[in-house]
C-alpha cells in the first residue's frame, strides 16, 4: 500500500524523524524484514543490528559495557509498539458501523450502525463466535451517529439522526430519553433541545452526570442526566462563511456542528463545524464568542468527526472528511503545527485516536478499487508520529472469511484502549463489522473470547431430535404442559429474568409533602389571591348526604315523575309483592338444599 501523503502536491511532506531507519524512505510494514524495526529508535551496534563504519572501537567497547542501560533507555524513550500482530473480526451488522465505544474497564464495548441497530458485546461472556449478548434498535428508522460510554462504565449515551439523545444502562435498557427542541422557534437559545439531527455526543471528563451534544442546528448543548426536560447551557455558532448549510438568521449564518469535545481538565470546549472552522470556548462561559478560532481548519462543506484533546489541554488533533490530519496548538493561532493529507475517509464519522502514551496517532483509511490502470489498495490503519505526522507503521485491514465483494472495505472509527492495549476499528464497505487488533503486550479483551470454544449441546438437549431421527417419528409435545412459573429453556429463563428486572425497577415516586392535590407547587400569586377565591369543597361531601339534602324539597315540589300521575294516581302505590316472592323463593331453596345434603349423608 502506498503511504498516505506521497501523492499530495498541496501538502508539504514532513521530513522523516532522525531515529527512523533508512529503508528506502517508506514506512515500516508488517512484511518488512525482521532486521528493520517497525517502531522505535534504530538499534545500536551492541544489539546486533550494525552501526556502520562511523563507530570507533572505543564506541563499540562502551556499547558492549552498557548494553543493558541502553536497552532500558530505548524501551523508555520509544513509543508503545502498535499491537497489530493478530486480529479478531466481528461481523454482526449489515451496514456501515458508524459508532464504537469501549467502557473504561475494557470488559464491554458497544457498536452502532447505519442499520439502526446497537450491539453490546461482553468479552467475558463471548465465545469464539464473538456474538453480542444484546442487540436492539436505538431509534426506529434512524442511523446511529455516535456512542459514548460513561467514565464510571455503568451507562452509555447514543446519538442518532433523531433530534434527541438517549441514555442506556450497562445492559442496554433505556434509562432516559431527553427532550427534542421546538422546530418552529428561530432562536436556538429559546429551544430546550436540538432541532436537527445529532452528530456527536461525549461525556464530561470529571462529572459523571453531564455530557455534551452537537447537532445540525448550529448549536452545542450541555446536558445533565437528572434533567431530561431541558439543557443546561447552549453554545450557538455563527459562521463567517455563506453557503455552508443554507440557513441564515439574524444572529449570523448557521452551520452544522459535526463534533464537540471537553478538554481533559474540563476547562475548555472545542467544536468544529461544516464551515471548516475550529472553535475553542471557555467551559465557564459566557458562550458568546470563542477564545480561539481557526477559520480554515478543514475544507468547508465537509464533515469533520475526528476531534480530540491531548493530555496537556493545549493541543488538539483533528481528522476531516477532506483526507487531512492536523495538529493544533492554542498558543499558535495562525495555523496548524503539523498537517498531512492523503487519508481517504470511508464515511463522515471517520475519526482519529491517540496511543496510550500519546506518541502515536492512529488513522483509518478507506480502500480503493482497482481498474483503469490503478492498483487496488486495501483499507489500512496508519500509525503516525504525534510530533511531525510521519508514517511509523501501516497495518492493512483486508476482507476475511467468506467476503467476496469487490467493494473495498474502509475503516471508520478507531480506538486504542489503554488497559487492554488493543486497537478497535469499525469498518464499512465490502467488509462490515468491527476489528480488534492485539499483540504480545495485550491483555484480556479479545484474548478472553477468541480462544473459548463454542459450547456443545448436551445429550438431553438432543434426545428428542435423536429419537425422531432413529424411530422415524417425533415425540408429541403438549403445549403449556409445564407447571406454572417453571422455565425449561435457558433462553426463556434469561428472557424471564430480564422482564423481572424491568418490573422491579423502582418507578418515579410521586410528589409528597405540602401542596395542592398532592403536588408541590405553591407560588406567591396563589397565596395573594387565595382569600378572594371561593373554594369548591363539593369533592369532600358524602354523596348519600348530598342526595338526602334535597329529599324534602323534591317531595314538596316534584318535577319529573309525580306530575305525570297527579290526576290518575295522586298518592303513589308501590308493589311490594316482588320483594315478598323473592324472599319466599330464597327460603324455599335453602330448605331444599338442606334436605339434599341430609340425603347424601345417609347414602354415604
Amino acid at each position: 500500500m502506498t503511504p498516505p501523503g506521497d501523492d499530495e502536491p498541496d501538502v508539504e511532506p514532513s521530513p522523516p524523524p532522525s531515529h527512523q531507519p533508512s529503508n528506502g524512505g517508506g514506512p515500516a510494514r508488517e512484511d518488512d524484514d525482521d532486521d528493520a524495526p517497525d517502531v522505535g529508535p534504530v538499534p545500536t551496534a551492541s544489539n546486533g543490528s550494525g552501526g556502520g563504519g562511523a563507530n570507533s572501537d572505543s564506541d563499540l567497547d562502551s556499547d558492549e559495557d552498557g548494553e543493558d542501560e541502553d536497552a532500558d533507555v530505548d524501551a523508555e524513550d520509544g513509543p508503545i509498539p502498535p499491537p497489530v500482530e493478530s486480529e479478531a473480526a466481528l461481523r454482526h451488522h449489515t451496514k456501515l458501523v458508524s459508532a464504537l465505544s469501549i467502557d473504561p474497564s475494557g470488559a464491554r464495548f458497544v457498536t452502532g450502525s447505519y442499520d439502526y441497530n446497537v450491539n453490546i458485546h461482553d468479552f467475558a461472556g463471548m465465545d469464539a463466535r464473538l456474538r453480542p449478548f444484546r442487540s436492539f434498535e436505538g431509534v426506529e428508522g434512524c442511523p446511529v451517529r455516535d456512542l459514548a460510554w460513561s467514565i464510571s462504565g455503568d451507562r452509555f449515551l447514543m446519538a442518532t439522526t433523531a433530534f434527541f439523545p438517549k441514555l442506556f444502562d450497562r445492559d442496554g435498557n433505556m434509562v432516559e430519553e431527553f427532550i427534542k427542541g421546538d422546530q418552529y422557534l428561530v432562536d436556538p437559545k429559546r429551544t430546550k433541545g436540538h432541532t436537527a439531527p445529532l452528530s456527536s455526543i461525549s461525556w464530561h471528563p470529571t462529572d459523571r452526570n453531564r455530557f455534551l451534544t452537537a447537532a445540525g442546528d448550529s448549536t452545542v448543548r450541555i446536558w445533565d442526566v437528572t434533567n431530561k426536560r431541558s439543557h443546561l447551557e447552549v453554545i450557538p455558532l455563527k459562521s463567517r462563511r455563506r453557503g455552508t448549510s443554507g440557513a441564515q438568521s439574524s444572529a449570523g449564518v448557521r452551520t452544522a456542528v459535526t463534533a464537540a469535545r471537553f478538554s481533559r481538565d474540563a476547562s475548555k470546549i472545542a467544536c468544529i463545524a461544516q464551515d471548516g472552522a475550529l472553535r475553542v470556548y471557555s467551559a465557564k462561559g459566557p458562550f458568546v464568542n470563542p477564545t480561539v478560532t481557526w477559520d480554515e481548519a478543514h475544507e468547508p462543506g465537509t464533515e469533520t468527526a475526528g476531534l480530540l484533546w491531548r493530555a496537556d489541554d493545549k493541543s488538539i488533533v483533528t481528522r476531516g472528511y477532506d483526507g487531512m490530519v492536523k495538529i493544533w496548538d492554542l498558543r499558535a493561532t495562525k495555523g496548524p503545527v503539523a498537517a498531512r493529507g492523503g487519508f481517504s475517509a470511508m464515511a463522515p464519522e471517520s475519526d482519529v485516536c491517540l496511543s496510550p502514551d500519546e506518541r502515536l496517532i492512529v488513522v483509518g483509511t478507506a480502500g480503493e478499487r482497482g481498474g483503469g490502470g490503478r492498483k487496488a489498495e486495501p483499507a489500512a490503519l496508519v500509525f503516525l508520529d504525534a510530533q511531525d505526522l510521519s508514517v511509523r507503521k501501516v497495518a492493512e485491514v483486508v476482507a476475511g472469511g467468506n467476503i467476496t465483494s469487490d467493494i473495498p472495505a474502509g475503516v471508520v472509527r478507531v480506538t486504542w484502549h489503554p488497559r487492554l492495549n488493543q486497537v478497535f476499528c469499525s469498518t464499512g464497505g465490502g467488509d462490515v463489522g468491527v476489528r480488534v487488533f492485539y499483540g504480545k503486550g495485550s491483555m484480556r479483551g479479545a484474548l478472553q473470547s477468541v480462544g473459548r470454544a463454542v459450547r456443545k449441546k448436551r445429550v438431553d438437549e438432543m434426545e428428542g431430535l435423536l429419537m425422531g431421527w432413529v424411530c422415524g417419528c417425533w415425540p408429541i409435545l403438549t403445549p403449556a404442559a409445564t407447571l406454572r412459573g417453571e422455565v425449561t429453556s435457558v433462553k426463556r429463563k434469561r428472557e424471564k429474568d430480564h422482564a423481572t428486572r424491568l418490573a422491579v425497577r423502582k418507578p418515579e415516586a410521586p410528589a409528597t409533602g405540602q401542596g395542592k392535590a398532592g403536588k408541590i407547587g405553591y407560588s406567591l400569586h396563589e397565596q395573594l389571591l387565595k382569600p378572594y377565591i371561593k373554594q369548591d369543597l363539593r369533592r369532600l361531601d358524602d354523596p348519600r348526604e348530598a342526595f338526602l339534602r334535597h329529599a324534602e324539597e323534591a317531595e314538596q315540589n316534584p318535577t319529573f315523575i309525580a306530575p305525570a300521575y297527579s290526576k290518575t294516581q295522586p298518592k303513589p302505590v308501590f308493589d311490594y309483592q316482588a320483594l315478598e316472592d323473592e324472599e319466599h323463593e330464597s327460603k324455599r331453596r335453602a330448605v331444599e338444599e338442606g334436605e339434599k345434603a341430609k340425603a347424601e349423608g345417609r347414602s354415604g
